[in-house]
């Protein structure tokens, strides 16, 4: 009677473990498709910009701040897409015979544009931060500027 009785239960488990395991496929490759397709669009959700030592000691509501600020009066960037197909151009240029040192430079000047505009936004948004400062909130930015280890 022992044996009749644990065949079943081994086929259950086998059929449980099936089941969840193709549950978890299912559910990381649509997680992961859903994440594909919002990275594909989507704005970064981080922009790192190098203002020195004074970026690291403004305070976080600052920061915020300058990123909404960004969001909101920054110029509206060309789509990702647009700069795949700029990486396209760029790679067609770079098999093309023979090669056109010009049409590179040009075409690595457009995605260089792209970086320079952006950080002059940046840099804009940061400056109007530190101008709504009071003079007494700038002291202080001073004194965490002075105090940062290089």
């Amino acid at each position: 009677m022992d044996n009749t009785s644990q065949k079943p239960n081994r086929l259950m488990r086998g059929v449980l473990v099936g089941s969840l395991a193709l549950n978890i496929a299912m559910i990381g490759a649509v997680g992961g498709f859903a994440y594909k397709m919002r990275q594909a669009d989507a704005a970064p959700q981080r922009i790192m910009f190098d203002f020195g030592g004074i970026a690291r000691v403004l305070d976080h509501d600052d920061r915020r701040a300058i990123g909404e600020r960004l969001r909101r009066d920054g110029p509206r960037l060309a789509p990702r897409q647009n700069q795949r197909q700029k990486m396209q151009v760029l790679a067609e240029a770079l098999r093309a015979e023979p090669f056109d040192v010009a049409r590179v430079s040009e075409i690595m000047e457009s995605l260089q544009q792209r970086s320079r505009n952006v950080q002059a936004n940046a840099q804009a948004a940061f400056v109007a931060q530190l101008a709504a400062m009071t003079a007494e909130e700038r002291a202080e930015v001073a004194d965490r500027l002075e105090r940062r280890k290089p």
